[in-house]
């Protein structure tokens, strides 16, 4: 880590501890700012944004709360830590909850303090990787209410535009791998190839059982065209799911799935999905969110390749997010272009007509499992988001990835 990236920002009364502190700090590779004023500090909280703040818990005449209330006004990222003696331990809990990250008492050795920063630091990224995250979920919610505005605004144009891609679809669908147009394509063989013989037809019986099996797939079709239209009519109670509860919804979720994970033969790489507050939802539709997430996932990405599952935790919400790299489509579209990410959720609109055959036997197909996902998200108060990142954290460097998002309530907490 970089001393640009390790500033800290010391606000103390007493002159030599800042001094000594200041010094033990810059050799330890901090880069530290000392000042005995609160009005100074915060002028040099505007120019060098520290990421962590130590100060006394009184300032001449600034009470603690006022110093707190001062600081995170001037910014809201900064990681506050409370300076104080023994004798002024007990004032800590005066300070309202949550204001601050950490008290240390002074006088201590180096080596403790050093493990307050440390800490603090730890908060600090994943604090501000939280702010990162709720800034961009604002941005995708404007975007989705514009994408609607826009639909309002163009019914005629988009009910035609829609009416040619379901139409497209729909006969891509159909003629593609082991549906109707496999039916067809055996059909017209067998009639180059059988023979009339006392008003009886003569067919090679291998040609005949391959004309079974394509009757076989078009059931296996029409009966998934059924599941498709019981689940877009699906409604979903909303429950609390308690903390304990959820890990197992997603892991369910995992295992239901292996037959399409061993296609390509992915690897499933699951971070740590503990949360602290029940959430609201249902478990039956988040699982059935995550597994055609996932689907869709392996479908769309190279063979192999790894699928990360990451768990993100804020006041209000718990997003459960799922990474895969995005797999090069020859002459079709690759990833989710600008522009795209909210058309994809419209029923059976299909950014490419590539089919996959060893995926016929997932349940909702035809561009139809984006929109049951969103319908379930949104009967549960939650949103489901899908676009594109710059994934920095492998060895490989920067790499484009496909992140998608479920965005689920906390409950409410009790009183």
């Amino acid at each position: 880590m970089s001393a640009s990236s390790k500033k800290i920002l010391l606000i103390h009364p007493d002159i030599q501890w800042l001094k000594q502190t200041r010094d033990f700090l810059r050799t330890e590779g901090f880069m530290t700012f000392a000042t005995r004023s609160l009005g100074i500090a915060l002028e040099l909280q505007a120019h060098h944004r520290p990421e962590v703040i130590l100060f006394a818990l009184n300032l001449g005449r600034t009470n603690g709360q006022e110093v707190i209330s001062a600081l995170h006004h001037q910014d809201a990222h900064a990681v506050l830590v409370v300076l104080v003696d023994e004798k002024e331990k007990s004032r800590l809990s005066e300070l309202a909850p949550g204001s601050f990250f950490d008290g240390i008492v002074t006088p201590c050795e180096g080596k403790i303090l050093l493990s307050h920063l440390r800490e603090a630091q730890v908060f600090y990224k994943e604090k501000n990787s939280l702010f990162q995250y709720m800034q961009e979920y604002q941005d995708r919610v404007q975007d989705q209410l514009e994408w609607l505005i826009w639909k309002e605004q163009n019914k005629h144009a988009y009910k035609v535009k829609y009416s040619r891609a379901l139409i497209s679809n729909i006969r891509n669908t159909i003629l593609q791998g082991m549906g109707l147009g496999s039916l067809i394509t055996r059909m017209e063989l067998l009639e180059m190839k059988m023979k009339k013989e006392d008003g009886f037809y003569i067919v090679p019986r291998k040609d005949f059982d391959g004309i079974l099996t394509s009757v076989h797939n078009v059931h296996r079709w029409l009966e998934n065209m059924e599941k498709i239209n019981k689940a877009l009519d699906l409604n979903y109670s909303v429950e609390t799911i308690e903390p304990s509860a959820f890990p197992d919804i997603v892991v369910k979720a995992v295992h239901a799935v292996e037959k399409f994970r061993a296609i390509k033969n992915h690897k499933i790489e699951m971070g740590d999905l503990t949360i602290e507050r029940a959430i609201s939802g249902n478990a039956d539709a988040l699982g059935l969110c995550i597994r055609e997430l996932l689907i869709n996932a392996f479908k769309f990405s190279p063979e192999g390749s790894t699928i990360d599952i990451v768990r993100f935790e804020s006041p209000r919400v718990v997003l459960v997010g799922l990474l895969n790299d995005i797999l090069s489509m020859g002459g079709g579209v690759t990833g989710i272009p600008e522009g795209y990410e909210n058309q994809i959720y419209e029923p059976f609109y299909k950014l490419n007509n590539v089919y996959d055959e060893r995926f016929f036997d997932e349940d909702f197909s035809m561009g139809t499992g984006l929109t049951i996902v969103q319908g379930a998200m949104q009967q549960m108060g939650g949103r489901v988001f899908l676009h594109e990142i710059s994934d920095h954290s492998g060895e490989e460097g920067r790499r484009r990835r496909i992140m998608a998002e479920l965005v689920i309530k906390k409950s409410a907490p009790e009183e």
